[in-house]
């Protein structure tokens, strides 16, 4: 699911803060427990969404597996897109901040972007 709904990711699905709460909860008490966000979904307002949504819900941390991803442009210049170890980190670190967290579990790289 990608919540927010700015952005190239926009077509994928888009919620607003009320409706990506209760979908949370309902996936959360159906057993759901792996959240996958990505620095380009909604450039990231699907990640601070989620935030918002473990916080308001009480969810626990540690019955959670955060994921997220990265490769894709956030911004202009050669450091801002792709698989370099300066894009990957700085990618990481706005991700954790988005999130509230100081740590994930799963970090990938997304996918050939064309």
């Amino acid at each position: 699911m990608t919540w927010g709904g700015r952005g190239f990711w926009q077509v994928v699905g888009q919620l607003d803060r009320d409706a990506a709460r209760n979908q949370l909860k309902q996936a959360f008490d159906a057993g759901v427990n792996l959240i996958d966000t990505a620095d380009v979904y909604s450039e990231g307002q699907s990640a601070t969404y989620l935030d918002a949504a473990v916080r308001d819900l009480g969810l626990p941390r540690h019955d959670l597996i955060i994921s997220t991803k990265a490769r894709g442009r956030t911004g202009t210049g050669v450091n801002r897109v792709g698989l370099s170890r300066v894009h990957l980190m700085h990618a990481l670190d706005a991700s954790l901040k988005r999130l509230g967290l100081d740590d994930i579990d799963l970090y990938q790289s997304m996918a050939s972007m064309r």
